[in-house]
């Protein structure tokens, strides 16, 4: 009576487990193949079940089950090993698109700064220009040698071949009453003619 009671109480448990037991059975005809393995939510209910009625369960149905808790544990070491692995990956890939990214960053700083090398040099040119026509100017064209320093000193204020020519042609011409024969009003400003071949006050 207490056996028909306990198998009537448990008549589903029993049901699971003779499932189990013939998909083990299974797994051994086919010669412990392990696509005959449960995985998944199936092994986690088999091994629920077995945990609270593991007494019953047989010595084949205890291997079936735990060849398919080790290829699940396998299974769960790899995928956390490609896990690590990417994203091992990631931050190389990371790292080298920073790199290149900075790398790009110091050549358009670099090609800046060349930029504005080339422009200082250039404006450097032009002045010490400027100062050399006003040096070859102070004899026979005073007053074009004095607007011609005056142009060097605004384009370059910082270099010193302008100073060098208007202090040269005024020791030159110390005694000079009037250095313009255009006219004799204030010059504030002085300005090339697009072709460069005349300077206008």
């Amino acid at each position: 009576p207490k056996l028909k009671e306990w198998i009537a109480e448990n008549r589903e448990m029993i049901r699971k487990y003779q499932q189990i037991a013939n998909d083990a059975k299974e797994w051994q005809r086919s010669d412990f193949e392990s696509s005959s393995l449960y995985r998944e939510k199936k092994l986690e209910r088999a091994l629920e079940l077995r945990q609270a009625n593991g007494k019953i369960f047989s010595r084949l149905v205890q291997e079936f089950l735990e060849a398919a808790k080790c290829r699940r544990d396998e299974e769960r070491r790899k995928k956390n090993m490609i896990i690590s692995m990417l994203a091992v990956l990631a931050i190389i890939i990371g790292g080298v698109v920073t790199l290149l990214w900075r790398q790009s960053e110091d050549r358009r700083v670099i090609a800046e700064e060349q930029k504005i090398i080339a422009e200082n040099q250039r404006v450097v040119a032009e002045a010490r220009r400027l100062a050399a026509d006003s040096i070859s100017e102070q004899i026979r064209r005073i007053d074009l040698s004095l607007l011609l320093a005056m142009a060097a000193i605004k384009k370059q204020p910082d270099l010193i071949d302008g100073y060098t020519a208007l202090v040269t042609l005024l020791q030159k011409n110390l005694n000079k009453d009037a250095y313009f024969t255009a006219h004799t009003n204030k010059v504030t400003n002085v300005e090339f003619s697009p072709d460069g071949t005349k300077l206008a006050s």
